[in-house]
């Protein structure tokens, strides 16, 4: 569904809030300042921002975390063993957690962060902050923090230009609002020697640096910090050296196993081929006896001698039976569109799928919340794009629980790692149970499924190869505890044509 940046503060409720450090110890917010934390175990970046963090929700004050999926997971339970009730501070508005890739993409602009977009995302979020909380005001410390880790997103993706410029804006937003922020970067992406330069501008940037953990030892002065953090970006620079070395000595070992590998994908994919021409099979062998029995129908309609209560009967049932074929075709997971690519609606496309399920939504009184632009077009194979629907829809409808809700939403987008290319993105979420880790591992493995009775384990497979023939790409996000439920979401290029990717 999108990351969308909007207000999420409001008033603070005290009670119940206390926020204590596993050792028993009170903490307090951080005072006003731009830190930066270099880390070299995920686990000690988490600790420090449970304190970072955990003092200001613990005083009543509010959090804003842009993060990757597993910080802010491993983020929230140390939170919650130490005392802090998230659900509550969520519903307080008082905990925002924001995806950091899906963040970036609402301001990045060919690879460079627009100063606009920046200001119209998160000035009017801290705005609202400091409004709705405003008894803090006078307070020695601010009632807001901050933690966020795009800026070592981009640096990690080799766009270090970009990361020092985002931290150059936080830093004019921090001139006009009163919030506490921290960055965080792993040790391990700074060994490109090319970098060194902006490694010291970053580092300027920021009121306090943080030395990774194998430096905890020296005292934090900030003259000396700043050393010691650009002594371990050259240590990282040696090490990174011998890791290529080593790289060179493994990749020869590899190479003696490489005939084995080419042997094992040989054979993988004769079995997908084998599954492809067995499913053809089967789709071709029931849609004959469906195109025999369709046939009878209409000739039965169009006799004049059927009374007209016969005939609407007779209609109900061709459209039943059109929708068995489609059904058959689209569980097969094999069904190839031999249309050519034309301008379509997607919010046509999106009602006409719905349309298939809608007995299994009312079956499940299912609430299907749609927010798709009526004017949305793009360049592609209708049959094609109904199959990549029907998959993520059916998957949605059973995971879904009986009461529970449905929710599509297509927009234009850009895929700001392609050189921001024009597109549509369309998600595909519900409110079930959500998928373990090992299923998040394995959900696109062809002919692994978790439904043993029904599924054929293809359909995800034959999904993402769709989308991947055109260009496109799909991702996905599911979490099983607090608030569970799965999105699956992929974008399309413009002036795409979707062509068949898997082979009968």
């Amino acid at each position: 569904m999108g990351t969308q940046i909007s207000p999420a503060f409001s008033k603070p409720n005290f009670p119940g809030d206390v926020f204590h450090a596993p050792e028993g110890r009170t903490l307090a917010p951080a005072a006003v300042g731009h830190s930066v934390h270099f880390y070299e175990e995920d686990s000690v970046l988490l600790d420090n921002l449970s304190q970072f963090l955990g003092g200001t929700l613990g005083s009543g004050g509010a959090c804003l975390v842009i993060a990757t999926e597993a910080h802010r997971e491993g983020l929230a339970s140390r939170l919650s063993r130490c005392g802090i009730d998230l659900p509550h501070a969520r519903r307080a508005h008082r905990y925002l957690a924001l995806d950091a890739e899906e963040t970036l993409g609402e301001f990045m602009v060919n690879g460079w962060p627009d100063a606009n977009l920046f200001e119209q995302a998160f000035g009017f979020v801290m705005e609202q902050a400091q409004l709705s909380l405003a008894p803090h005001r006078g307070q020695a410390f601010p009632p807001i923090a901050a933690f966020g880790e795009m800026v070592s997103l981009l640096w990690e993706q080799g766009n270090s230009e970009a990361a020092v410029r985002l931290e150059e804006l936080w830093n004019a937003l921090a001139r006009r609002y009163r919030f506490s922020l921290q960055c965080a970067y792993p040790m391990r992406i700074f060994g490109n020697a090319e970098n060194a330069a902006n490694f010291r501008r970053m580092c300027s940037e920021h009121t306090h640096v943080v030395p990774a953990e194998s430096y905890s030892s020296l005292r934090d002065e900030d003259q000396r910090s700043r050393m010691v953090s650009d002594l371990q970006q050259k240590v990282q620079m040696l090490e990174t050296a011998l890791a290529d070395r080593e790289r060179e000595i493994e990749l020869r070992r590899e190479s003696e196993n490489h005939l084995k590998l080419a042997q094992a994908a040989v054979i993988q994919a004769e079995k997908l081929a084998a599954a492809g021409r067995l499913a053809a099979t089967i789709a071709h062998e029931i849609n004959n006896p469906l195109e025999a029995v369709t046939n009878f129908i209409y000739l039965a309609m169009t006799n004049p001698n059927v009374p007209e209560d016969v005939c609407q009967q007779l209609e109900i049932a061709d459209r039943e039976l059109a929708r068995v074929a489609q059904i058959a075709q689209q569980t097969l997971g094999f069904y190839r569109d031999t249309s050519s690519a034309r301008s379509t609606r997607i919010a046509k496309v999106i009602d006409d799928v719905l349309a298939v399920y809608d007995r299994r939504i009312k079956g499940k009184n299912i609430t299907v919340n749609l927010r798709a632009d009526p004017a949305l077009e793009l360049h592609i194979k209708q049959g094609e794009l109904k199959q990549i629907l029907a998959n993520l829809i059916a998957n949605a409808i059973d995971a879904t629980p009986s009461g529970g809700q449905l929710w599509l939403r297509a927009k234009a987008a850009r895929h700001w790692r392609g050189g921001m290319q024009r597109g549509v993105r369309i998600s595909v979420g519900d409110d079930g149970c959500g998928m373990t880790h090992e299923v998040k591992q394995r959900v696109f493995v062809p002919f692994f499924t978790t439904k043993a009775d029904v599924g054929t384990g293809i359909g995800l497979w034959v999904t993402r190869s769709l989308i991947e023939a055109q260009g496109g790409f799909v991702q996905f996000r599911s979490r099983e505890c607090d608030r569970p439920g799965t999105v699956f979401s992929f974008f399309l290029p413009e002036q795409a044509d979707l062509t068949a990717a898997v082979a009968a």
